[in-house]
């Protein structure tokens, strides 16, 4: 896997894809990490990268042209040719670090460790101009619901949830019973196997009065299987796909015990705030590649630009 990060802050890397787990998958020539810092594409004299906001206010925002120009030239070298000499793009996902984008989870970081390559993007300042957003990136991803002085932490904890999952980074068996893993069907903690495993980790098998089994598991195999039971998360609500977590499936806990978890309070269950995002931001130039800035945004008109300001103001999805 090819992994290249787009910074203004190289340095703030060292050290780090360099030791332990991924400094051997990188040595093993498993994983490549490319960090650009992104002044390299700027044009000018002072390697400007960024400029003030239309419609004013506080901040500089990184500009859409030199961010195209990178990224150009970043998935142009990434390009390969077969024998007959036929141009043969990689697998490969553009992402924007930033507050509104999905939060990142596990799942997603199996979706990415099959991908060929990844662009992650780090953003700082004020932000990226809304065309960036628009036109030049796959998804956005956040780590969470809280703010940072930059994307960068957030790269380097992509980089590692994805990174151990790269087939030979570590040993397959090392991810079956590890948090968030899936579990496959032939594994022997699924449940038409799981007796036998209860068995071997000492858990006594008695006879109920009508005779079938019944297992007295371990404080430590019950937190286990209640954690493989546990519902996700979407939205901002907790659920179970059916609503119930129906654990009278598992052989270590007694029908009665079943939970529901919901966005309802009443039901043990929590709501999550709704939380707003900043607005669309965008700087020079007016227009690039057709991609234009809206019109209001360079009125003067301090009136309406507050009132489109409001209108765009972002839900977190």
């Amino acid at each position: 896997m090819k992994i290249d990060i787009i910074t203004l802050f190289p340095e703030m890397f060292a050290g780090v894809f360099e030791a332990s787990i991924i400094g051997r998958a990188r040595e093993k020539g498993l994983i490549e990490i490319n960090l650009h810092n992104l002044r390299d594409w700027a044009v000018d004299k002072h390697k400007t990268v960024d400029d003030t906001p239309y419609g004013g206010g506080a901040g500089m925002v990184i500009k859409v042209e030199v961010m195209d120009r990178c990224l150009t030239d970043i998935i142009q070298k990434s390009k390969i040719k077969n024998q007959k000499g036929q141009v043969t793009n990689l697998s490969l996902q553009r992402i924007l670090m930033t507050p509104q984008g999905r939060t990142f989870d596990q799942k997603k970081a199996r979706e990415m460790a099959k991908l060929d390559q990844i662009v992650l993007i780090c953003g700082h300042y004020e932000g990226f101009d809304q065309r960036i957003h628009e036109n030049l990136v796959d998804e956005e991803l956040s780590i969470g619901d809280f703010v940072l002085t930059g994307g960068e932490i957030p790269a380097m904890a992509v980089v590692d949830a994805v990174a151990r999952l790269v087939p030979g980074v570590i040993k397959e068996e090392s991810h079956m019973n590890e948090s968030f893993s899936v579990v496959p069907d032939n594994h022997p903690a699924t449940p038409h196997r799981r007796e036998p495993l209860l068995e071997k980790e000492g858990c006594k098998k008695k006879e109920k009065s009508d005779g079938s089994p019944h297992h007295t598991a371990t404080p430590s195999l019950i937190k286990r299987e209640l954690r493989r039971a546990a519902p996700t998360r979407t939205g901002g609500n907790y659920h179970h796909p059916e609503s119930v977590c129906d654990l009278s499936t598992l052989p270590l806990v007694h029908p009665k015990n079943c939970f529901t978890i919901s966005g309802d309070p009443g039901a043990g269950g929590e709501y999550r705030q709704d939380l707003y995002l900043e607005y669309p931001h965008y700087t020079k130039p007016a227009e690039y590649k057709g991609w234009k800035v809206p019109e209001v945004l360079m009125s003067g008109n301090h009136a309406e630009i507050e009132k489109w300001r409001q209108k765009n103001i972002k839900k977190k999805p």
